[in-house]
């Protein structure tokens, strides 16, 4: 289904929110990212206050998914993004 909002999604604010979910659903960390990163290129495309409480949930997925990658460097760089947005990452 969430494949299903992807594909009708109209504007970048509704392509953030469906590949938000899509990349949950991803059988392999690579895919996991791919989606996680578009979620939050179009949340950056959007441009305006819609997707301001996204970023928190955006960073901490990002930053799973380079830490399941073992890219430990960008994966505590976007923990640190979504802390200061208000979200804590606690290993």
């Amino acid at each position: 289904m969430y494949k299903q909002a992807w594909e009708a999604a109209k504007d970048d604010y509704e392509a953030c929110i469906a590949a938000h979910y899509v990349a949950r659903h991803q059988e392999s960390p690579e895919e996991t990212l791919r989606w996680n990163q578009e979620a939050l290129v179009r949340a950056d495309a959007v441009g305006d206050d819609r997707v301001r409480s996204f970023y928190p949930s955006l960073y901490l997925n990002m930053g799973q998914s380079h830490e399941a990658l073992r890219h430990m460097a960008e994966a505590r760089w976007y923990y640190e993004l979504a802390a200061e947005l208000g979200f804590i990452h606690q290993t």
